[in-house]
Order: C-alpha cells, then sequence, then structure tokens
C-alpha cells in the first residue's frame, strides 16, 4: 500500500483520513461529469443522421397535390419541429456538461488547498445532469430513429448501433434511478433551512425580474426557412405544412 489516503498499521488497524476520504470519492464524479458532454455528442450524432434523411426523402404533393414535385419531409412542421427539438437539446446538454467540467475543476482545486465545501453540489449535479442527459440523449436517439422511418431500422443508417451504445449510459456509473434519488436526498437537505426560516437564501434569482422572451416572433415559419437554409446545402422549403 502506498498509503496515500489511508494507513494499514502492522497489528491490522485501518485507519483513513476523512478529508483524504472525501478527496477519494470525488475522483468518481469526473467520469459522471464528463458524460453529459459525451452523450449530448451522441444524440447530436443521432439527430444529424435524421436531419439528413429529412431533407432528401421526398413524399407528398402538399394538402391538395397541387405541387408538380414531392416535397421533402422536411418540410412538414411536425417533421422539423421533432428535429429542432432534439438539436436544442443536444446544444444545451453540451454546454451543460462544459459546466460541469468546470465545476469539477473547481472542486479538485479547492480540495488541493483542503476545502471540501462543493463536494455535495458538485455530487448532486453530477449525479442529476449525469442521469438527465443519459435518458434524454437515449430517448432522442430513438425519435431520431423514428423520425427516419423504415430507413432507420436498417443497419446501414447507422442508428441501431448508435441507439445500443447511448442506452448503456443509463447504467454504467451509477444507474439512473440511484441518481435521481442522491440528486431528491441533495434538494430535500437544502431545503431544510427554508423551513426554519421561511427563506430561500440560496436562490436569489427568485426575487430577480423575470424575462419572458417573445417565442411568438422567433418561431416563425420566416425564420425556420433561414435556419434550414444556412445549415443545408439543399435549398429550403418554400411551403410549409
Amino acid at each position: 500500500m502506498l498509503m496515500g489516503h489511508s494507513v494499514l498499521r502492522r497489528d491490522g488497524t485501518h485507519t483513513a483520513d476523512l478529508n483524504r476520504a472525501k478527496s477519494s470519492y470525488s475522483v468518481m464524479l469526473l467520469v459522471r461529469g464528463k458524460m453529459p458532454a459525451i452523450f449530448a455528442v451522441q444524440l447530436a450524432q443521432a439527430v444529424t443522421i435524421a436531419t439528413r434523411y429529412s431533407m432528401v426523402r421526398e413524399q407528398g404533393l402538399g394538402s391538395d397535390n397541387s405541387l408538380d414535385k414531392e416535397l421533402t419531409i422536411i418540410s412538414y412542421k411536425q417533421q422539423h419541429f421533432r428535429i429542432l427539438t432534439l438539436i436544442a437539446k443536444s446544444y444545451a446538454m453540451f454546454f451543460a456538461g462544459q459546466d460541469c467540467n468546470a465545476r469539477y475543476a473547481d472542486l479538485k482545486a479547492r480540495q488541493a488547498r483542503g476545502d471540501h465545501a462543493t463536494l455535495p453540489s458538485v455530487h448532486a449535479l453530477c449525479a442529476g445532469l449525469k442521469a438527465y442527459v443519459t435518458c434524454e440523449a437515449v430517448d432522442g436517439a430513438e425519435d431520431a430513429r423514428k423520425l427516419c422511418g423504415g430507413h432507420g431500422y436498417m443497419s446501414i443508417s447507422g442508428l441501431p448501433d448508435l441507439i445500443g451504445a447511448t442506452a448503456g449510459g443509463c447504467t454504467f456509473e451509477g444507474e439512473n434511478h440511484v441518481m435521481w434519488q442522491q440528486l431528491g436526498r441533495y434538494l430535500s437537505s437544502r431545503s431544510m433551512p427554508c423551513k426554519r426560516t421561511g427563506r430561500w437564501t440560496s436562490r436569489r434569482s427568485i426575487s430577480q425580474p423575470r424575462v419572458t422572451p417573445n417565442l411568438a416572433q422567433q418561431r416563425t415559419d420566416t425564420s425556420l426557412i433561414a435556419v434550414f437554409s444556412s445549415r443545408c446545402n439543399a435549398p429550403a422549403p418554400s411551403v410549409l405544412f
């Protein structure tokens, strides 16, 4: 034994420094902290396949069959709404994963100085974010497969293997039900001061003015067409159903 975190005496007595035990415990958070960004990329891979398929797959001549050429299925609102939702989720989860990594790096820097105060919050963040991202990634990858119709079932699409690999994230490095419980336990412990004081001192943002974005102006057909026109080589559809 190198005895970096504990001591085993010749008589068999084992002792461990509490602070060093906390340092050892934080090591397991490293992988959990990296998982959100990793699985965000896996979701992005799945939705990329679905997006490219939707830009070339043609079906339907419009609501009244008046068009000369079939529309690409991205022209249908249900299709591009589901795709845009998955794209937005993958971006959000990736940036959340980067923030999680930054918080873990800050924790390790603090622990090097003997400060373990942020360990519970980082643990809760890694546990909850790991559970959320892996669930959303596997569900999103499955939805991306459905967006590709029968083509999504084929191995050549790459989606079946991608979904299988993504599904494993719900189990390793902590089964997700256990991760939700650990997050819930932390949140419950943080709510106890509120019961005594009647104030959420750690949630200052609640008392700040709320900003409501004008989604009615942002989520228009014109803006969506502009997004796909800039992202894809194919011309954007001129008609949306």
